[in-house]
């Protein structure tokens, strides 16, 4: 993180592949977020109930949206990472970022081999390597886990085989911005990105909310035919792990009278379809659906 940005301010494109058994198998596309570990009111029974569902999800694809601790305030690690601290403290204070970091990257380490990759949040923590080498928590956790480091935002293509054929999903993450108030309002503020990303499932986190909607289909050329497709496409709030309401625990929620949180997470089933009209077979579709 650089000046006063909240955020790493960094974009990233990236790519993945999935291969299922049979044309027609589901993808589960999961993204998760805002889970806030170390947090007085992290949810650790909402946390194991998505590590069940995550291990045992049809053909699995993740994408992580940020926030995965909670180490202070942007100002107290801004005071943090400016102060005249001694070289031991430093250090002291990495060690205990670096054993954070390899603790949840070992809790998630069955995600690897179908993690798109990390978006990183508001709440990262920047440190010092012994070998000199700075990073932030989620940069360093996405190499102990071998994914690609996604910055604060990420257009990424998803190619999905199966049979033979091959379709893409393109997904645009951003950590998140402040939403309006209401579900519908902080849906809304992720639906605007569409006036300027070309993707069929749009996500954000960063508020808490959860939920999916269905934007307004497109119609898409079929390169090379005179013929069209219409396309659905989603954008989402992608949920949290960080309980607003405790029996006799403050919180900043309840001092600025604002609604629970929506705990849990959404993810989309994609499945391959081929297009098919009166004169036969016009090419591939993925067909996506929203669960919440």
């Amino acid at each position: 993180m650089s000046g006063g940005m909240k955020t790493s301010g960094i974009f990233r494109v990236a790519e993945h592949k999935v291969k299922v058994p049979r044309f027609g198998d589901s993808v589960t596309l999961i993204p998760f977020g805002d889970i806030h570990r170390e947090a007085k009111h992290f949810c650790t029974a909402k946390w194991r109930d998505f590590l069940r569902f995550a291990k045992d999800a049809e053909n699995p694809v993740y994408l992580g949206m940020g926030d995965y601790h909670d180490f202070g305030s942007t100002s107290e690690r801004h005071a943090l990472q400016n102060a005249a601290l001694h070289e031991d403290t430093r250090r002291t204070i990495s060690l205990m970022l670096q054993d954070k970091c390899k603790a949840f990257a070992e809790e998630i380490g069955f995600m690897a081999p179908n993690l798109i990759g990390l978006i990183d949040g508001n709440h990262d923590m920047a440190f010092e390597l012994d070998n000199g080498q700075r990073t932030t928590m989620t940069d360093y956790m996405a190499a102990l886990l071998g994914v690609p480091y996604l910055g604060v935002a990420a257009l990424c293509g998803l190619s999905i085989t199966g049979g033979g054929s091959t379709g893409t999903v393109d997904i645009y993450a951003h950590h998140g911005l402040g939403g309006a108030g209401t579900i519908g309002g902080s849906i809304n503020r992720v639906a605007k990105m569409s006036e300027y990303v070309d993707a069929r499932i749009l996500l954000m986190g960063h508020t808490h909310d959860r939920g999916i909607m269905p934007l307004q289909s497109r119609i898409r050329r079929v390169p090379g035919q005179f013929k069209v497709r219409e396309e659905t496409r989603f954008a989402a709030r992608t949920g949290s792990f960080l309980k607003a309401y405790e029996h006799g625990e403050s919180s900043y929620n309840v001092d600025a009278g604002r609604a629970p949180a929506n705990l849990g997470w959404v993810y989309f089933l994609l499945n391959l379809r081929r297009l098919r009209d009166e004169e036969g077979e016009r090419g591939l579709s993925v067909e996506i659906k929203g669960v919440t």
